[in-house]
């Protein structure tokens, strides 16, 4: 219940924060999009001009997630390959150094690392998709990467030699095994970026549709008629 109450705080997001002006764009509200754009420039939207065509996106079909095969790839390898967390601790899970396992700091020094990459591998995720698809492909990237909460059980218990694959009773002789096993799932997400991914930092939508052969779909409607300010 405690876990839930900043969630509670998404209603007050909802309330403050406006629309994305491209997509307010996207869907020919103009004036809605001036708006949105002057208040995250702290501005006051009379001082930012209206354009002449607004964007409109076509509506996209799970089907249409496999024209990008590259975009496909990074998401949902990236997204299962991060389910799972691996590091030293299975090589030096005996070791005591001044007094401290090198398994329990080996797993803070991981999880560290974890934490921050998965809050870079989350957005990118997103970027990784033309506009019409983003919030699809996404979804469909974290909904493959869920398939690592029955893998992961299921191949520990496999690796352990126990019946029991919901929770598996790891032995000391199956650390090492074990966290080899989770070493290739974070492997897998590290070949995801090194084969498949492509950079997004420090471009635009516009720009990153364009670098998915998405600017030919997009149509330009004219923009309503108004005085330009």
């Amino acid at each position: 219940m405690i876990g839930l109450l900043p969630a509670a705080f998404t209603l007050v997001i909802r309330a403050w924060v406006p629309e994305s002006p491209h997509w307010l764009m996207s869907q020919g509200r103009k004036e809605e999009a001036r708006k949105a754009l002057a208040w995250a420039l702290r501005v006051q939207p009379e001082t930012l001009p209206l354009p002449d065509h607004a964007p409109k996106q076509l509506a996209g079909s799970w089907f249409d997630l496999f024209k990008y095969p590259k975009s496909v790839a990074v998401s949902w390898m990236a997204s299962i390959g991060a389910t799972f967390f691996v590091c030293m601790a299975g090589v030096l899970h005996n070791e005591v150094i001044g007094g401290i396992s090198m398994l329990w700091l080996m797993i803070v020094i991981g999880d560290f690392f974890y934490d921050g990459g998965f809050a870079v591998i989350g957005p990118y995720m997103a970027e990784v998709w033309p506009t019409r698809l983003r919030t699809t492909g996404m979804g469909s990237a974290y909904g493959f990467g869920g398939i690592g909460k029955i893998i992961g059980p299921l191949g520990l218990a496999l690796i352990v030699g126990t019946s029991d694959f919901v929770s598996p009773k790891a032995t000391l002789d199956a650390i090492l095994p074990a966290f080899t096993y989770f070493t290739a799932w974070l492997a897998l997400c590290g070949c995801a970026f090194l084969f498949f991914g492509f950079e997004t930092g420090k471009q635009s939508i516009a720009a990153i549709d364009e670098k998915l052969g998405e600017s030919e779909i997009v149509d330009a409607v004219p923009a309503t008629t108004g005085a330009r300010k």
